[in-house]
């Protein structure tokens, strides 16, 4: 009976945060497209140089307490009150770091704008300040539908400031004051829907272990900060602003789905996960089923993406963005893996294993920073091809290392990722083959439709041939949870 329960639990989030996910990336989308056109590629170049600044900051000054929260078994009021003062205590200190460092970063970059564009995008430090406690609070409770809520209206907010500022010619600033209506919503919704408010205490005697369990796990968070911006540090070091912008919004567009996608499966896993931490067997059964879930979408997706690139990213973007084309199509060969990565670590943290997550974290950033260095020296296409060529190598080593501590091998990742391989291949090829036989006779928007339409049979018919039992017990579970 309890286990049903928790299986109703874990399925009525998930049909909160996938049905608010849709929702939101819809609005992403739209505004995205819209700011794009209308912004340029120096735009996105400075917002690439000071984003990554800010979340590295960001990590540091949240020592993984959120996380703690969620996963720690004997909470209390005067520890969740202590945390609270910890919070307040660093995030405050780190904005005052990333004030008084901003001129240094615009010299680094000889980008004279970044001083005050640093300065104002660092107040969201002490706006998450005070709201990462219910924040954290609701997730530990799987309370998803308020998660959900708060989401859709910090985005949509953001979805409408970002757009307007872009038609008044803002520039640069309306992705900047996007970001920061984000956690300005987030505040005061978070705050008035919990209704319970803790007043902090600056001292933390009774919290120590959890600091402890935190700072192990921004560790982790730090280099795995390192390989999400290390690459655009470099290009925006070695390659300039306007080459910045074509590889950021190249990831950008390649990572949109993923980075609404995955928040849906990491924030449920470990919510699930800290709650059945002690059933190790049944959390590995979980983590495949995960993953498998994940390939099944993320493959075809993604590679299918990158065959439609060429007629898609003109016609939604404008011709202006035409240098994006070939940077996109190659990461989005490994986006299905980059998708795949942040599973492991929510199993890990959840069962009390943080310091895999902290070495796995360093050796995939070291191995991408390195042959990004590497890379950089012929241009962008040199970083996109190491990107195809060492990550696969890289998440092979982080896959074995995290199956091997969950009592798994790297075979069974491999039986898991087999189907949806194979059947993105032959999508891809098919696909390909249409564009080839109709190159000549249609035009670019039409061939994007038939494309997409033909991808979707043929994937569809695989499906049906090869996996029809799975789709039943999908729908089933769903139908009887």
């Amino acid at each position: 009976m309890e286990d049903a329960h928790f299986r109703a639990k874990v399925i009525n989030a998930f049909i909160w945060l996938s049905s608010g996910t849709l929702f939101i990336q819809v609005i992403s989308w739209t505004s995205t497209i819209i700011v794009i056109r209308l912004l340029s590629p120096s735009d996105y170049g400075l917002m690439a140089m000071i984003v990554p600044i800010i979340f590295f900051i960001q990590i540091l000054s949240s020592w993984g307490l959120g996380a703690a929260i969620v996963q720690h078994k004997e909470l209390n009021d005067t520890k969740i009150r202590q945390l609270f003062g910890f919070i307040i205590l660093v995030f405050s200190s780190a904005y005052i770091l990333i004030y008084l460092i901003a001129p240094f970063i615009a010299k680094f970059f000889n980008e004279v704008r970044l001083t005050s564009l640093l300065r104002v995008l660092g107040v969201n430090l002490p706006l998450m300040s005070l709201y990462v406690v219910p924040d954290s609070l609701f997730y530990r409770e799987m309370n998803f539908r308020m998660k959900t809520k708060v989401e859709i209206a910090s985005r949509l907010g953001a979805a409408i400031v970002s757009p307007v500022c872009a038609i008044n010619s803002m520039g640069v600033w309306s992705l900047v004051l996007a970001e920061v209506s984000v956690h300005v919503i987030r505040l005061i919704y978070f705050n008035l829907a919990y209704r319970k408010w803790h007043w902090p205490i600056f001292h933390f005697t009774d919290c120590i272990g959890m600091i402890k369990y935190s700072i192990t796990v921004t560790g982790g968070n730090v280099f795995n900060y390192i390989f999400n911006v290390g690459d655009k540090i470099i290009v925006g070091k070695f390659l300039g602003k306007n080459l910045l912008g074509i590889y950021s919004v190249a990831f950008t567009l390649a990572l949109l789905p993923k980075e609404k996608i995955m928040p849906i499966i990491t924030q449920l896993s470990f919510s699930a996960y800290s709650t059945i931490q002690d059933d190790v067997a049944r959390i590995k059964l979980s983590l495949l089923r995960s993953i498998e879930a994940i390939s099944f979408v993320a493959f075809p997706l993604f590679w299918g993406m990158a065959c439609v690139a060429s007629e898609g990213i003109p016609l939604i973007l404008g011709s202006h963005w035409v240098q994006v084309i070939v940077p996109f199509q190659f990461i989005c060969i490994v986006i299905p893996l980059i998708s795949i990565s942040p599973i492991f670590p929510t199993a890990l943290n959840a069962v009390g294993k943080p310091g895999i997550v902290f070495s796995n974290s360093i050796i995939e950033s070291s191995i991408m920073v390195i042959v990004i260095l590497i890379g950089v020296r012929f241009g962008l296409l040199g970083i996109c091809i190491t990107w195809i060529i060492f990550y696969p190598i890289a998440f092979l080593i982080i896959s074995q290392r995290s199956l091997h501590a969950l009592g798994s091998e790297l075979k069974d990742l491999f039986r898991v990722f087999y189907f949806p391989v194979v059947s993105s291949i032959m999508v891809c090829l098919s696909v390909l083959s249409i564009k080839r036989m109709l190159i000549e006779s249609v035009n670019s928007a039409f061939m994007l439709v038939i494309s997409v339409v033909i991808g979707l049979i043929v994937y569809g018919v695989i499906v049906f041939i090869f996996k029809r039992d799975s789709i039943i017990k999908i729908r089933s579970l769903f139908l009887n949870k």
